[in-house]
């Protein structure tokens, strides 16, 4: 192309197609005219090829996920990949960490689709918003589709970017779970940055449970158009429900399971265990430093640090009398589904969708208030203290999980609401 005419035609083209879509402009005439393509050389031209000889022909479904971590984000990605697989096949899926390198989880996921780790393909050259930018790209020659965001900021950013033109191309759901707290408690996260710009171009955002989506409802003030693409899906229990037979000492002993870090109140687990030195807690998480583990008041002799866990059917759960759950903010937290299906009596901060699971027939929820420490320990001595009781809250708990949380429930659920698990 080096007529004057053709020229002014492809510029008149791009100041049409900027109007839609501001994303698109403006052209680089130098490269245009000496012949060069986005992907010719360079480090996204590499990842491209790298990720080509993974997947040689274009996937139907397209997941993504920040890293392969191990995280509550990331067992929502695989429910839907496993479900996906066991029913529809897992040839046509692929599985994309965008964000970091992290390969934890990668057992998660591995069964059940082509799987890459895009900051590992890349060697570490490509920033994110390049990354965002590579990955509009792809989605756009391959459309897939559907495709499935579970927390992935390349994800959010393409959409954000170029969501009209790539929403032709696919249908995309969105996973949002809870909005995060920075350390000044004000709220953060995918929700606040991106939401508002990229409901639009989405087919469906999907929540395990209820309470985050009717705040999104009333904190944005959503007309119904945006109101109905919110949908609740709760997510499988990935274990058989079993009943809970603690050993002799179990009344003596406490489950706490989980990430180790500010949003999950350690020094609330500190200050319970204060309260109740006759009590043991043993605490199951990645390590973290001697110093933080201390700052946070947890060099208690009655606290103890048991180390991190591949899955939560493995620990000694017979070991123990109860489950302590605290946290500041959540979604419906995995850990709970797991810890119902095995029996264990819970007692939880009852904050998030934790209430739509634990209440007061299936557990202890706890209200967050200026005495919780005090709460949480008086619900520990009844789950503790009445076995009957205790038991019968773990039957109905382990009621709930068989008929909202099953494999079954979960598919009519995501098959109903998004194309991602449609053939």
């Amino acid at each position: 192309m080096t007529g004057s005419s053709e020229l002014e035609l492809l510029l008149e083209q791009q100041r049409r197609a900027a109007r839609i879509e501001p994303g698109i402009g403006p052209l680089d005439l130098p490269g245009l005219l000496a012949g060069s393509t986005p992907l010719r050389g360079g480090p996204r031209a590499v990842l491209a090829q790298r990720l080509w000889a993974l997947q040689p022909e274009p996937p139907r479904r397209l997941l993504l996920l920040p890293a392969l971590q191990l995280g509550g984000a990331e067992r929502v990605a695989a429910n839907a990949a496993q479900a996906v697989a066991e029913r529809l096949g897992s040839s046509d899926t692929l599985i994309l960490a965008t964000d970091r390198l992290d390969r934890r989880a990668a057992h998660w996921f591995e069964p059940y689709g082509t799987v890459a780790v895009l900051p590992e393909l890349a060697d570490g050259e490509l920033d994110r918003e390049e990354m965002a930018l590579l990955l509009a790209q792809l989605i756009n020659w391959w459309q897939p589709r559907a495709v499935f965001n579970s927390n992935s900021w390349a994800g959010w950013r393409a959409l954000e970017r170029f969501g009209r033109a790539l929403s032709r191309r696919t249908a995309w759901s969105v996973g949002l779970y809870c909005r995060d707290r920075g350390a000044n408690g004000l709220p953060l996260g995918h929700a606040d940055r991106f939401l508002r710009a990229c409901l639009p171009w989405l087919e469906r955002v999907l929540c395990d449970h209820q309470h985050f989506l009717h705040q999104l409802e009333a904190n944005f003030a959503l007309p119904p158009s945006d109101v109905a693409k919110l949908c609740t899906l709760y997510q499988p229990v990935q274990q058989p429900l079993m009943a809970w037979e603690p050993s002799v000492a179990a009344g003596q002993r406490v489950l706490w399971a989980g990430r180790l870090c500010d949003q999950k109140r350690p020094q609330l687990l500190a200050a319970v265990a204060r309260l109740r030195p006759q009590l043991h807690f043993e605490v199951y998480g990645p390590s973290v430093a001697p110093e933080r583990w201390a700052a946070w008041g947890l060099d208690r002799p009655n606290i103890h640090a048991c180390g991190p866990y591949a899955r939560f059917a493995d620990l000694p759960h017979g070991r123990y009398g109860a489950m302590l759950f605290t946290s500041a903010f959540e979604g419906l937290p995995n850990v709970l589904l797991e810890a119902g299906a095995i029996g264990l009596p819970i007692v939880a901060s009852a904050v998030g969708g934790v209430p739509e699971l634990i209440t007061e027939v299936t557990g202890w929820p706890v209200p967050v208030e200026v005495d919780e420490a005090q709460n949480l320990a008086l619900c520990l001595d009844r789950a503790l203290g009445e076995r009957a009781e205790a038991q019968r809250r773990s039957q109905q708990l382990r009621a709930l999980l068989q008929r909202r949380h099953s494999a079954d429930a979960y598919w009519r659920s995501a098959s109903a609401a998004s194309s991602f698990f449609r053939s």
